[in-house]
């Protein structure tokens, strides 16, 4: 049963969800795609540290959306937030370090406190406050989505479930390459999210193409959300944020 369950009953499910969400996941695998990018070209050069451990933690942050994506696509609807939670902090913990670079060794010996990171996660990208907290109250800790069983394999076009998850996973690959650009600034030659300032701080500022994929992404996902978002599931709260 487990072995249907995993193999023959998933292909079918990913081919429903293939033939419902083609164009949202092609909006995602844009985002996807230049994160990996970004985070690939700062592996091909010389890099010192802080900046070569968070290229690696955001480099799993992005394994990891790519497990809920998986997730989803084969029919799991809850499970793929704690992918999501766990990537979700990679990225608090990164940018963390960019404001302390000096506990960068407290981190690798195991002794950072990473649920504290996430006050200069919100300074820096307040929708991570709001997400974390989301994916933590309703998914790492069983939450109201919890009191319903979990709906059968076959995804359809109104099924808002699939929509608000698919939904939650393309704007964390946004965090994603936020934070990235964020974190690799200095190695980075064209820059989408951040400017730097005189005073050397950095803006938040979005090029054409960024966005033009962040009104996309309303556009996309909007349509989908109507009164029974309300049951409580993350983008409920936090669906237009940013």
């Amino acid at each position: 049963m487990l072995m249907n369950r995993v193999e023959r009953e998933a292909r079918v499910t990913a081919e429903s969800f293939d033939t419902v969400a083609g164009e949202a996941v092609t909006h995602l695998e844009n985002m996807y795609s230049r994160c990996a990018i970004l985070l690939h070209s700062v592996h091909q050069v010389p890099i010192h540290e802080p900046h070569e451990t968070s290229a690696a933690v955001l480099t799993n942050a992005l394994k990891s959306l790519t497990a809920a994506f998986a997730l989803l696509r084969t029919g799991w609807r809850l499970q793929p937030y704690r992918c999501l939670r766990n990537g979700m902090e990679a990225t608090s913990v990164v940018i963390h370090l960019v404001a302390h670079p000096s506990d960068l060794q407290k981190f690798k010996d195991g002794k950072l406190d990473v649920p504290k990171t996430l006050k200069a996660a919100k300074a820096a990208v307040p929708s991570i406050g709001t997400l974390y907290g989301i994916l933590s109250e309703e998914f790492v800790h069983v939450g109201k989505p919890f009191w319903h069983t979990q709906k059968g394999n076959i995804y359809s076009a109104s099924e808002w479930e699939m929509w608000q998850c698919l939904a939650a996973i393309s704007f964390f690959s946004f965090v994603i390459f936020i934070v990235s650009e964020l974190a690799l600034f200095s190695f980075i030659s064209e820059h989408h999210c951040w400017t730097m300032l005189e005073d050397g701080n950095l803006k938040q500022v979005w090029s054409p193409e960024i966005e033009q994929w962040r009104q996309k992404f309303s556009a996309l996902y909007r349509q989908h959300f109507h009164g029974e978002i309300s049951i409580g599931y993350p983008l409920a709260r936090y669906r237009m944020a940013g």
